[in-house]
């Protein structure tokens, strides 16, 4: 599918709750370990082919990137690239890297690595070109023309045109920098292997269960202060209540209003921590196919779906139906960008003037609920009913849930 309209962008207010303070010193002190509750298993341990959030969780513990974003200073800052100058207006990038890191197998970071790691994404001809790795070449693809290594600590971008924002792209997971030796030792399984330069390395990860991390003790930064960080995967919201409270665990993240409520009534035993995500819930539509490749047609789509109905069944007291498809908390966002108007009968209007009669759509679904889409079905079927409402018939599939969709 690709992108058409909106449907509504989900700026979701996840809730994070941990054990209470009282639990802990009031300085923190090095030891210990921290159990967290997730919704499904990790599904790999590659940044580059990771694409659901309880694989980005663990990934983020374990790589790292050429920059940062500084939630203090609200700016890009260096993080093992120690500067970078930009030339050819915008076209050339050079990173200048801190020297002395090493992945978690004792091979070096070096320029060689960093080329290594978007070659595997971008380059078809590459030796260990990964096809899986999906969302570096949808960031990277049109942007980067090509990445060499200047000498051992610098590398240099070249890009097909200048692009402001690539600098932010740099702080994304497809721009995580991977060991070589580790991805060629391991071939197709690296991504049950991994080897980063993160705070933190791989110790177990049982299939379809917890994933065990360890103090990476060699690590160039500042030391984790745990011994140890588990993801344990609760599927069921109460469940994970249950073993937050129990001290089965000491955090967790719930998504839907019963989950957070129930956390709430342990108030006295729990922190609650309120976080916005950047999760966007949108309808993508088809624009190759007729009858969705006529500009009225999508526009009687969208008179058609009442968001704020939407909203209120599936997404309640944690999201805001958006104008774009950037959410509030990012650079780029527009407060005052104008959109249609929930409008059934213009959208039959439309209809009319495009010469379609009582088309049939098929609206393509996962199996499983996230965080941004709770109740697949019952979303479906909102949207079947909403569209029925101006004489167009929807035909609900339910795909496998892959890791992307």
């Amino acid at each position: 599918m690709t992108n058409g309209c909106k449907l509504c962008a989900i700026f979701i207010a996840g809730m994070l709750f941990s054990l209470g303070q009282a639990s802990y010193a009031v300085q923190p002190t090095h030891g210990g370990s921290f159990s967290f509750g997730t919704s499904l298993p990790v599904a790999t341990l590659d940044p580059h082919q990771a694409l659901d959030r309880e694989s980005l969780q663990v990934c983020g513990n374990l790589y790292e990137t050429l920059v940062e974003f500084s939630s203090e200073e609200s700016k890009i800052v260096p993080h093992f690239a120690t500067s970078w100058e930009v030339k050819e207006q915008g076209k050339e990038w050079i990173f200048h890297l801190k020297e002395g890191i090493k992945f978690h197998d004792g091979a070096p970071l070096n320029a060689e690595a960093v080329v290594f790691s978007f070659e595997r994404q971008l380059n078809p001809n590459h030796p260990y070109y990964e096809e899986k790795c999906f969302y570096g070449r949808y960031l990277f693809g049109e942007i980067i023309d090509k990445v060499r290594a200047v000498d051992e600590y610098t590398v240099r971008f070249t890009l097909k045109i200048p692009y402001a924002p690539f600098i932010y792209a740099l702080i994304s997971p497809a721009a995580m920098i991977v060991s070589p030796k580790a991805v060629k030792a391991w071939g197709e399984n690296f991504y049950r292997h991994p080897a980063g330069t993160g705070p933190f390395k791989l110790l177990s990860w049982k299939k379809e269960s917890e994933v065990v991390l360890g103090r990476y003790e060699d690590y160039w930064g500042e030391k984790a202060y745990l011994d140890n960080l588990v993801f344990r995967p609760i599927g069921e919201e109460h469940l994970r209540v249950q073993a937050l409270t129990k001290g089965e665990i000491e955090g967790a993240q719930l998504e839907d209003v019963a989950g957070i409520k129930s956390g709430v009534e342990f108030a006295d035993r729990v922190k609650l921590m309120e976080v916005p995500h950047l999760d966007v819930v949108y309808l993508a539509l088809n624009m190759r196919k007729d009858p969705l490749n006529r500009l009225k047609v999508r526009e009687a789509v969208y008179r058609a779906l009442n968001k704020e109905k939407l909203l209120e069944m599936f997404y309640p007291e944690k999201a805001t139906v958006a104008r774009d498809l950037i959410p509030p908390t990012l650079w780029g966002y527009n407060p005052d960008v104008s959109e249609y108007e929930f409008d059934p009968g213009r959208a039959k209007e439309l209809l009319e003037e495009a010469k379609v009669e009582k088309p049939t759509l098929s609206l393509l679904i996962p199996d499983s609920p996230d965080s941004y889409l709770p109740d697949p079905e019952g979303i479906a079927e909102q949207i079947r009913e909403d569209l029925a409402g101006v004489e167009i018939d929807v035909e609900i599939i339910t795909l496998y849930w892959t890791g992307r969709f």
